[in-house]
Parts: structure tokens; sequence; C-alpha cells
């Protein structure tokens, strides 16, 4: 059965074993998957260039979209969106990296360590206000399935 996106979570913790607080307002998140780098094993008695995988993987910058005010009567207040917010931009500021965790509807998360990159995006008129959260991977990418 397929699963739906409705219910995934992004939430961050100063430490690995930490208590994660939820990060409110968030809609959108980027490939969760690492590719490896490719190293070029030619040598001059080949016909064709030959690699192998180098078995490093390269997260890239995560950025994950969030809009800059309330999700839902039920779901979050807009003071709930406004500390997500505040709580990034501090870690900023402080130069800390927090840990995060997104976890799918069934359970499953992917964990790591991020520097942490926080801007409010450009909008025009009549446009929903948002924000970018840009996290660099500083630590393994871990996943599980639970």
């Amino acid at each position: 059965m397929e699963y739906s996106s409705q219910g995934t979570a992004l939430c961050a913790s100063e430490t690995k074993e930490g208590t994660f607080k939820k990060l409110y307002g968030f809609y959108q998140f980027p490939d969760m998957g690492g590719d490896t780098d490719k190293l070029d094993v030619t040598n001059f008695n080949d016909k064709n260039k030959r690699t192998i995988d180098s078995k490093l993987a390269d997260y890239g910058s995560l950025q994950f979209n969030f809009y800059y005010n309330r999700e839902s009567a039920d779901d979050a207040s807009e003071t709930d969106v406004l500390e997500t917010y505040k709580y990034l931009k501090t870690a900023q500021s402080g130069g800390k990296s927090l840990w995060f965790k997104l976890t799918d509807p069934d359970g499953s998360y992917n964990r790591w360590k991020g520097g942490v990159s926080v801007k409010r995006t450009g909008a025009g008129v009549a446009e929903a206000l948002k924000f970018t959260l840009t996290t660099t991977v500083e630590s393994e990418m871990e996943e599980s399935f639970e």
C-alpha cells in the first residue's frame, strides 16, 4: 500500500539522544539519499573509461521549506511557527549545529547532525510568507525502518 506524505514531521535537538522539538510550518523536504562519487580507474590498456563507486555518500545541502504562518487551527498556532523560526535563527546565530530527524508517517526516519542556515524567502502581493532551512550534513545519515 502506498503512503501519503501527510503527517511527515521534522524535529531538531541539540543532542543526538535528546528530546526532539517539532518544527512547525514545514511543508516540503528534499531527497534524502546521497549519491556516491565515481572513481576513475581507467588505465592505458582499457578501450573505454571505467569507474568504481567510492562508497562515500554526498548528501549536499538539504533544504526544507516552511510557511511563516499558522498551519491550521488543529495543528499549530502562529506562536509555534514563530518559535520554530526563532529556534533555528538562534542556532544559526550561535554557530550551533543541531541533530535533525525527519520522520515519515510509517515511523521510518532519517537522522543527522547538521549546520543551520535560515532565510526568509521573497514574496509578492498576496503570497504566503515563507522561510527556508538549509542544513549541511556533518554526520552519518542514519536511516531507520521501524
